[in-house]
């Protein structure tokens, strides 16, 4: 068997045994189903407008690299590469596709109550690695890292890490993403 290999912005949880719960109406619980795959929307549904953004932290950064600049052409293209950036990852938002799982030994009644809507909604149970075993090689899965979106910054400019951050205000979700992404035309 071959090993599963992770890309970076995808960091793996301890154990990768460890339950993890999806909330859904069963409305969703009864597509998910019929149709034998998981509801995957892209980032921009999600309902966070922050998700796949780059965080205002990462201004600092920018302006950091502008001030550092050696001449004038140095500046206009870091400040050219930082639209660009930008752009991409706007552009990237509509095609990262998202499956969100909350990491919990326990059912967490919080979770229950944000995101199942009613009497009818169920909870999925599974672990990553039998999530892993589900999908197709090319979904990554991997653990959110939360930052403070107004003062932090992504690690590095990987664009995957737009999609593996969410803002310290979600960290109570916990949350395990499973992510697909919809390849952009030349």
């Amino acid at each position: 068997m071959v090993e599963q290999v992770h890309h970076p912005a995808f960091p793996q949880p301890a154990n990768p045994h460890a339950p993890i719960w999806r909330f859904l109406t069963r409305h969703k619980f009864e597509w998910m189903v019929k149709e034998g795959r998981l509801f995957m929307p892209n980032a921009a549904h999600l309902g966070d407008p922050l998700e796949g953004t780059q965080p205002v932290g990462g201004s600092n950064y920018w302006q950091a690299l502008v001030d550092g600049a050696a001449s004038e052409e140095q500046r206009r293209t870091i400040e050219h590469n930082r639209q660009l950036i930008s752009r991409v990852a706007a552009a990237f938002r509509t095609r990262y596709y998202v499956s969100c799982w909350h990491l919990n030994d326990a059912l967490n009644p919080e979770m229950w109550t944000l995101y199942a809507d009613n009497s009818e909604s169920v909870a999925v149970r599974t672990t990553v690695s039998k999530l892993r075993a589900a999908l197709p090689a090319y979904v990554d899965i991997g653990v959110v890292r939360y930052i403070d979106y107004t003062t932090e910054r992504l690690p590095t400019l990987n664009m995957l890490e737009y999609i593996t951050h969410k803002n310290k205000i979600f960290e109570h979700e916990s949350e395990v993403r499973a992510v697909a992404m919809y390849p952009s035309r030349p």
